[in-house]
């Protein structure tokens, strides 16, 4: 499939309104497929990461590890990460940091 198809595919579904998780896993399905195609994966690393965390339950390629510690200095400079960590959680001991707490979910919501 050319990468022209899988746009294709992708705009009607975008022309449609995007109400469940299918449908959104679908697009992200699609984005990954171009991304890996056209091997245009440095240039879209942030969303190749999206598509990556949609599609495994465990994200531990040296481009998401790389993103994550972003994350986490940018939240731990902002106090974001111990108002998170301090949201109801259903199971499960505290993360310490974005790859564990994107390994199971979110903790704030998992």
């Amino acid at each position: 499939m050319t990468t022209r198809d899988i746009i294709s595919k992708l705009t009607s579904q975008l022309d449609k309104a995007i109400t469940t998780e299918a449908q959104a896993v679908y697009l992200l399905v699609g984005i990954r497929k171009i991304i890996e195609q056209d091997k245009i994966g440095r240039e879209y690393a942030d969303l190749r990461l999206h598509c990556d965390w949609a599609l495994h339950s465990s994200l531990d390629r040296t481009a998401a590890i790389a993103i994550l510690k972003k994350f986490d200095t940018a939240h731990a400079s902002s106090g974001v990460i111990s108002n998170c960590m301090t949201c109801p959680r259903r199971s499960g001991p505290r993360s310490t940091g974005s790859q564990d707490r994107l390994r199971g979910g979110v903790p704030w919501f998992s």
